[in-house]
């Protein structure tokens, strides 16, 4: 068995995001082995092979060492029409985080 487990490595969703201006986020993830899912370098070469560029990085993975987490799409739903967030607060989502 690989260590550490990751099942969910296939599925990378709500460890990052991508907006059409070229910007690539990361974000704090609660589960420990959603944490240890992310690999940048990765994605980040495999976002540029596919045509997407790269014209600036957030990364907001710091926050977990300080318990604070936004799971990214999961944790919030972005109207850029409007430039709003919703969300609704819990481990998984902090205010914190979010204002940034």
């Amino acid at each position: 068995r690989p260590s550490p487990r990751t099942p969910d490595a296939v599925f990378p969703n709500n460890t990052f995001s991508t907006e059409h201006d070229g910007t690539l986020v990361f974000y704090p993830m609660l589960a420990l082995n959603r944490r240890l899912e992310l690999q940048p370098e990765l994605l980040t070469s495999s976002l540029r092979a596919a045509g997407f560029s790269i014209t600036r990085t957030m990364d907001w993975t710091p926050w977990a060492l300080e318990g604070v987490f936004l799971e990214g799409t999961g944790s919030v739903v972005l109207s850029h029409r409007d430039r709003k967030a919703f969300a609704v607060l819990s481990p998984r989502t902090s205010a914190l985080v979010l204002e940034r």
